[in-house]
């Protein structure tokens, strides 16, 4: 079941619902976390999971769209939020990385959580919003990332990485280490192509992107 683009699902704030629509589209699996429900509309397909402790969905949606073939995933245990959930759920079953929509915006609480989240949990993962794209990535394997010259980054460890290597960049790095903190705040491409490696820790990559049309918000990260 993990075969395939996982695409997940969060309730903070999703980019505008064309390119909602285009990603649930182009997704071969798709998880979302109950409260995203409430605002899951019929021009969407059906999620292939719909995960959380459903105490933040009205019930007759959980059933409409368990009625379209939704798999219903009820987790009871309140010591971690639905984007956790979800996210230890597919790592479980065998998914090595993700996209994700709805990770920031909404409580502030539940955004800062769910970056912790993404740095402890060993899938690459990647954040989508409106104007910025959140990377996570796993240490020992080579990155190739396509940039536009001049485009701009930040490059942060969560809490330490070491053997960091960064090139084509203005600030690059070469077999370093990069400590928590905002050194790697604001570095910006020279080339096309960034490449990045690192031996063991945790990175974040948050890069700019082209804002496009209005958000749509949710009450959660």
């Amino acid at each position: 079941m993990a075969e395939g683009t996982w695409l997940v699902v969060a309730n903070g704030t999703w980019p505008n619902r064309e390119t909602v629509k285009a990603l649930v589209q182009k997704s071969h699996q798709l998880i979302v976390c109950d409260g995203a429900l409430n605002r899951w509309s019929g021009d969407l397909k059906a999620p292939t999971i719909v995960i959380g402790d459903f105490d933040s969905v009205e019930p007759s949606f959980l059933a409409e769209w368990e009625a379209k073939g939704s798999q219903l995933l009820k987790i009871d245990n309140q010591e971690t939020n639905d984007l956790h959930k979800a996210l230890a759920h597919i790592h479980s079953i065998g998914a090595l990385s993700c996209l994700i929509l709805g990770a920031t915006g909404g409580d502030p609480a539940h955004e800062v959580a769910n970056l912790l989240t993404c740095s402890t949990l060993p899938l690459e993962t990647r954040w989508q919003t409106q104007t910025h794209e959140y990377l996570f990535f796993n240490p020992g394997a080579p990155y190739s990332i396509d940039f536009e010259a001049g485009q701009e980054f930040s490059l942060f460890a969560l809490e330490r990485a070491t053997g960091v290597t960064l090139k084509g960049a203005r600030f690059p790095l070469e077999d370093e280490p990069l400590m928590r903190g905002s050194r790697g705040l604001h570095n910006q491409a020279t080339t096309m192509r960034i490449d990045l490696a690192y031996e063991a820790g945790n990175l974040m990559m948050i890069r700019a992107l082209q804002e496009e049309a209005p958000l749509e918000d949710g009450n959660e990260a």
